[in-house]
């Protein structure tokens, strides 16, 4: 007996020392905000518990919420900045997390406009993202690469068929005209969808009012600065980059099964009062291998391969360097269809020369085409059909005929398969010319003058899908085209130069842009559609219409820095 008590103390001491010991593993949800050092949020920053490895990342606000134990240790990291890590007691709720930038890159020259400056110099809210930071990412192009590389950089892709145009915001939304950056490559305005990202030096996002006022009102919505990559002296390079991958769609809306369905429309039919639409026979026969068709799964490929191929050639002397690259990528649609996808082929030539002591010049010419094959209707039209269409019906039939349930006059795999093609087609060219006269110490005189053409082409042919209870009958031909020349020059006087502790930075400079939009829209419903030109003999059902503007800007603009340390 006496053992028996002994025994049982034991045991419970033991369970009041395993209570303590449970509980300190519990978990609970902590919270905070993660911010740099000017109070900027840092979208994207990466909140990771090294003890689980469970993890997420800040939102727009910079705000996150994670589930941790007593034993958790987090660590908050950000491109560009020191990691931070954060452990026991500190680990509460609304925690207010500061980065501090990295001191090693506080003499990195960041891009800004018109010129450089050290990074430990800015007093206005620019980031700089650098080729190691998007090298490498499985992307195709560069706005992607951005993703979660700036804090006050937003970017969203809502559409993931090839060459859609995801949305770039920096620091929210204006409530005026769009909201899209000014962007400018090599010094003059460009389309950042067009640019090789394997060409790309660096990337400076200028973001608050004192960074971007250089370039007046256009920048409201903020400025990406592109740098490309030029050869270096003494250092001859052939480069070649390769990816090959596949995507998968991975969050398509959850259909229930077919019997599944049958018995939810049976029930909520007797409770308001209605027979059931479906007998116990129709409901196992549905169960037991009849239809059971998810039409939104068969609108999509299992997998759809991308590329990108990019080889590069870049060398020089202490006189002339010269960059010359080449590059072609390739992007499947995960639509059904056929040869839906995008292609881009890249060419570019940086080339920079120096004359003398005190003159040097350097030019660049950059070509991209790009061609994107789609249906010829609105995704919009095809995603919603399939997305509603019970799955008691099957999208083809027994004898591969396609299925058009009551209701619907439309199936949209015949619209992906045989409903004709979207073509478009745009050449974008663009060149510069720099030169640069030291007058004397510290005194430069600098001239640019580049521009930009870009012609798109937009080719489409609907046809009409030949099936009894089909209503896409209509033949339709559209043809769209738009031209634009965009010029630019500009004239600065810089000065820079250190005295002692002092160091004075002085531009003054004058711009000169303008450019000229054409283009044209015209369609006509035909009565075929096997000729994949422009015919018919109608007078009526057809239209055309046709715009162009010309526009000039005149800028004088100034600048000046002082830096005591």
């Amino acid at each position: 007996m006496k053992h028996v008590i002994m025994c049982f103390v034991a045991s419970l001491l033991l369970s009041l020392v395993s209570i303590p010991m449970l509980a300190q593993q519990q978990s609970r949800l902590i919270s905070g905000i993660v911010k740099d050092e000017s109070g900027e949020p840092m979208i994207g920053a990466s909140v990771l518990d090294v003890s689980t490895k469970q993890g997420t990342i800040a939102d727009i606000d910079g705000k996150f919420t994670l589930e941790v134990t007593s034993s958790s240790k987090l660590q908050i990291s950000f491109v560009g900045y020191k990691d931070q890590i954060i452990s026991g007691k500190d680990l509460k709720k609304d925690m207010i997390i500061v980065l501090k930038s990295n001191t090693e890159m506080i003499d990195e020259l960041v891009v800004v406009g018109y010129g450089t400056q050290k990074k430990v110099n800015l007093t206005g809210a620019v980031a700089s993202v650098s080729t190691s930071d998007i090298q490498g990412k499985p992307v195709t192009n560069i706005v992607e690469a951005l993703q979660g590389t700036t804090s006050g950089l937003v970017i969203q892709q809502s559409n993931s068929a090839p060459g859609a145009r995801p949305s770039i915001n920096i620091r929210g939304l204006n409530t005026m005209n769009n909201n899209d950056p000014m962007v400018l490559i090599d010094g003059i305005i460009g389309d950042i969808q067009n640019v090789n990202p394997s060409d790309i030096e660096n990337i400076s996002v200028l973001k608050d009012a004192s960074s971007t006022a250089i370039y007046g009102s256009r920048a409201s919505n903020g400025v990406i600065l592109i740098t490309t990559k030029k050869g270096s002296a003494q250092k001859n390079e052939v480069t070649y980059e390769m990816q090959y991958g596949w995507q998968s769609p991975t969050c398509l809306p959850k259909v229930v099964d077919s019997w599944v369905y049958a018995e939810m429309r049976n029930e909520a039919l007797v409770n308001s009062g209605q027979p059931a639409a479906f007998t116990p026979e129709q409901i196992a026969y549905y169960r037991n291998g009849g239809p059971n068709c998810k039409w939104i799964e068969e609108l999509y490929k299992k997998n759809s391969p991308q590329q990108s191929h990019n080889l590069s050639f870049s060398g020089g002397n202490d006189k002339t360097t010269f960059l010359v690259s080449l590059g072609y990528m390739d992007q499947n649609s995960m639509f059904k269809g056929p040869d839906y996808g995008q292609q881009r082929y890249n060419g570019r030539l940086n080339l920079s020369h120096k004359v003398s002591e005190r003159f040097n010049f350097s030019t660049t010419v950059a070509y991209a085409r790009n061609e994107v094959k789609d249906h010829a209707y609105w995704t919009e039209w095809i995603i919603e059909q399939a997305t509603r269409m019970p799955s008691i019906y099957p999208i083809k039939d027994e004898n591969g005929a396609y299925t058009y349930p009551s209701g619907s006059n439309s199936n949209a795999l015949a619209r992906l398969e045989q409903g004709g093609y979207r073509q478009n087609s745009n050449d974008d060219v663009s060149a510069t010319l720099n030169a640069e006269l030291k007058i004397w110490d510290g005194l430069k005189l600098k001239g640019m003058i580049g521009g930009q053409l870009y012609n798109n082409r937009t080719h489409e042919n609907r046809k009409a899908i030949e099936a009894p209870a089909s209503g896409d009958t209509e033949n339709r031909m559209t043809e769209q085209f738009a031209r634009s020349l965009n010029l630019t020059t500009n004239v600065m006087l810089t000065y820079d130069k250190s005295f002692g502790k002092h160091t004075v930075g002085a531009m003054v400079g004058y711009s000169y842009e303008g450019g000229s939009d054409k283009g044209y829209d015209t369609y006509r419903v035909t009565e075929t559609s096997d000729f994949d030109i422009m015919v018919g003999t109608q007078t009526s059902n057809v239209g055309n219409s046709g715009s162009g503007s010309d526009w000039s800007i005149y800028s004088e603009f100034a600048r000046l820095n002082y830096n005591y340390t």
